[in-house]
């Protein structure tokens, strides 16, 4: 796949993606400081699940609109929110004056139209690209991705503190310039079918209510292919999630002052906490750096070998993460979690794009979503469970909850190619 191949949309929202996360990220782990220094941790944790799920109502309807009516109205309209709301959000933590509580409130409107985005933006780059075409354009969009969260990482752990008036500011004006870009450089690929369009104004309000909507998602629960698809990725994705919730938090706990290495008289030496550190930063760099070499390595091999294959090396990995306390043998085992990482996510985005509807792509997308967010709470929650059971009894139920997974793709890709034959059949 070369760079002129690809569709104007995918080129323009690579250099707007890149922009955008390291913006982002340059902000967004360090809100929960922020906020808990302003109106103390209880309330902050309160006020994050408000925002949480008002950024998962908004993927629900962005993703169902988006379906009605085509992705750069809801593209754009969501863009230019989110970046009035960030300029708000700087005027309100100037240098000048601060107010927290209105903050808050700001940021759920925020996140309601953050949520509405991102939906749509992922089916416009599936209407934009070609089942050949798309692991290839999710693998450098992976690779994006994690530079940018690396280079933002690095410069909002240096300027949020004193600086975060600042970094509003250049979040809302990459959000605005991303608004323009989407309006003058992006072209809509997607038109609503017939049997969407509104015939009148009885069926224009049935269309756009509530019931419609539920009946929409409902009508998920009746794909199998993808039910099992979303099963596998949120019981793996999990796994992940465990890095800096029960591993960190057993890590740090149960970790002493452990040498890396030692050479004559010098000794490098690593508590629970920094090797978290050093875990995640491995992670950004092999992923930033092996991207490339892994396609060139497994660019022979099956989808189906590369989702099982790949997903199976990095159950093996994190599990080994919650089980070993060795610095050596940990950055071994995250070797291994991040090849294998390499190796399935990029397919798994791809088989996503293959499976679902092109009508329904955005309320298929706003549901991935969800299961996203069900994947972070599900990690959140071993760090309760964690402090009841043993190490050995955690690494265990790692293991079975990311083997399902992995099974969750076996039986999907089987269903997946009985009803692709069952289809050839029928246009035959």
């Amino acid at each position: 796949m070369k760079w002129n191949d690809l569709h104007p949309n995918i080129k323009w929202r690579f250099v707007v993606d890149f922009c955008s996360i390291t913006a982002s990220t340059m902000i967004i782990p360090y809100l929960a400081i922020y906020f808990s220094g302003k109106v103390g941790a209880t309330l902050t944790g309160i006020l994050f699940v408000i925002v949480i799920m008002s950024g998962v109502i908004g993927s629900f309807v962005g993703g169902y609109l988006s379906d009605l009516i085509g992705r750069k109205k809801i593209m754009l309209m969501s863009e230019l929110i989110v970046a009035l709301t960030f300029y708000v959000i700087a005027m309100l933590n100037s240098p000048w004056f601060e107010f927290p509580y209105v903050t808050a409130g700001i940021f759920v409107i925020n996140m309601f139209f953050s949520g509405c985005f991102h939906p749509v933006v992922m089916a416009l780059i599936l209407d934009s690209s070609t089942s050949a075409s798309r692991e290839g354009i999710f693998r450098i969009n992976y690779w994006i991705s994690n530079l940018a969260i690396a280079v933002g990482s690095l410069v909002g752990g240096f300027l949020f503190s004193n600086h975060h008036f600042l970094l509003f500011l250049i979040i809302a004006t990459v959000s605005l310039l991303s608004s323009v870009i989407t309006a003058l450089f992006l072209t809509e690929e997607y038109h609503p079918s017939a049997t969407k369009e509104v015939t009148s104004q009885s069926e224009d309000k049935q269309t756009y209510s509530l019931k419609a909507l539920l009946r929409q998602y409902g009508g998920i629960f009746k794909d199998r292919v993808f039910l099992f698809f979303i099963l596998g990725g949120l019981l793996v994705t999990a796994l992940e999630s465990q890095l800096t919730n029960y591993i960190g938090v057993r890590l740090s706990k149960d970790m002493g002052e452990t040498a890396l290495f030692a050479f004559g008289h010098m000794e490098w030496s690593l508590d629970g906490t920094e090797l978290l550190g050093v875990l995640k930063s491995e992670n950004t760099i092999l992923v930033v750096v092996g991207t490339f070499l892994i396609t060139k390595v497994t660019k022979r091999l099956s989808h189906h070998s590369k989702l099982l294959g790949g997903g199976m090396m990095f159950v093996i990995g994190y599990v080994a993460l919650s089980m070993f306390h060795h610095p050596l043998i940990l950055i071994g085992v995250m070797l291994l979690a991040t090849c294998g990482e390499l190796i399935y996510v990029p397919v798994e985005q791809a088989i996503m794009g293959d499976i679902v509807p092109d009508d329904s792509r955005s309320t298929y997308m706003a549901f991935q979503q969800m299961a996203l967010m069900i994947s972070e709470i599900i990690a959140g929650l071993f760090i309760t469970l964690g402090s009841f059971l043993t190490a050995g009894m955690m690494s265990l139920i790692l293991f079975i909850m990311g083997m399902l997974g992995v099974f969750n793709f076996y039986i999907m890709l089987r269903k997946k190619a009985g009803r692709d034959t069952a289809e050839v059949h029928n246009v035959g």
